[in-house]
C-alpha cells in the first residue's frame, strides 16, 4: 500500500520518473496520489506507481 512520504516511481513512455507522495486523494471511483517531483506537484493514479525501497 502506498502511503504519504513514500518514494515512488512511474513510467511515462520509455522514461522512469521518481518522486515523493505528498497525499493520497479519494476521487470516489479511484484513488490518486499527489506526487512532488523536482519541485512540482502532479497527481497520478495509484495503479501507475511503484514504491521504491
Amino acid at each position: 500500500m502506498i502511503r504519504p512520504h513514500d518514494k515512488v516511481s512511474w513510467l511515462e513512455g520509455s522514461h522512469r520518473y521518481w518522486g515523493f507522495v505528498q497525499a493520497i486523494i479519494n476521487r470516489q471511483a479511484y484513488l490518486t496520489a499527489m506526487i512532488e517531483h523536482k519541485g512540482n506537484h502532479i497527481e497520478l493514479p495509484l495503479e501507475r506507481l511503484e514504491v521504491v525501497k
